[in-house]
């Protein structure tokens, strides 16, 4: 007579709309449910005895994914992995990438050390995220864009704040002359140095165009100052593989105005004077 309590596990194995797999001591699958053959594509004849690396792993996680288990299995620790849902890419048999939550338990059988997995679609939900990223972030820098900063500069305004405009100098005179994939990679390597420079304040940003945004608190306007001409001087002497990139930058500063709105337009104010009295400077509001 089959027992109960065996039958009874096999059936929420086999009805569990999360896949489920259980892997032995070599990484080799023992155990493949319907939900695990849907969500990969792999049918359980395929994959019973197998490396589970070999096939649900892309191939770029794959040899780092085999160390880790091997170091699991010798030390009987499993890192971050074991007891935590982590969320990664996984590999359908298409080709196709998902992402998938991970849940591991390790148990003992047959003196061994295996692992039970219960993996769950999560591809809906890391769309959404993306897609929420993609509102607030410039497409061509990867920076946040001038919606994350207006909600920075409304969201958390305060006395202690400050606003600076950062505007490449003469950037039509790039475009014209060199073309305008040079334009984008000169925006581009703005971006990254603003990101090393202020990448720890509030918020850096692409407004528009060639113009960029940093929101900060702190410090005194002396100390900000300082902080905005060492990273004008910083592009000013900046090279590439032919030389000086020719790049200059305008900074407009402001602090202590009554809105977020009054701040931003003291701060374009501060560039419109830096730009008139001969570029390449920074000027406090």
């Amino acid at each position: 007579m089959p027992d109960l309590r065996t039958e009874l596990y096999k059936t929420i194995v086999e009805t569990s709309h999360d896949a489920v797999v259980v892997i032995d001591h070599d990484c080799r699958v023992r155990l493949w449910n319907r939900s695990a053959e849907s969500l990969f594509g792999f049918s359980e004849v395929e994959m019973m005895g197998c490396n589970i690396h070999d096939h649900i792993t892309p191939q770029r996680y794959r040899e780092m994914a085999k160390r880790a288990f091997t170091a699991y299995q010798q030390q009987r620790r499993g890192g971050n992995a074991i007891g935590n849902v982590v969320e990664i890419e996984g590999l359908r048999k298409d080709g196709a990438e998902i992402y998938i939550s991970l849940f591991l338990t390790p148990f003992e059988q047959m003196g061994e050390l295996w692992t039970f997995a219960i993996i769950r679609d999560i591809e809906d939900k890391h769309r959404q995220v993306q897609l929420a990223k993609d509102v607030v972030t410039d497409p061509l820098t990867g920076i946040s864009n001038r919606r994350r900063f207006q909600q920075v500069l409304e969201g958390s305004f305060g006395a202690a704040m400050y606003v600076a405009i950062v505007d490449v100098d003469r950037f039509k005179a790039i475009n014209d002359k060199l073309g305008h994939l040079a334009g984008d990679d000169a925006l581009k390597l703005l971006a990254e140095r603003l990101q090393q420079a202020f990448g720890d304040t509030l918020c850096v940003a692409r407004l528009g165009g060639d113009e960029f945004g940093v929101v900060l608190e702190g410090g005194n306007r002396a100390e900000v100052m300082a902080l905005f001409e060492s990273f004008r001087q910083q592009i000013e002497s900046m090279e590439n593989g032919h030389g000086s990139t020719g790049i200059s930058v305008s900074v407009g500063i402001a602090n202590e105005q009554p809105t977020p709105r009054e701040l931003l337009e003291a701060a374009d104010s501060a560039l419109y004077h830096a730009k008139r009295t001969g570029r390449n400077r920074v000027v406090m509001y």
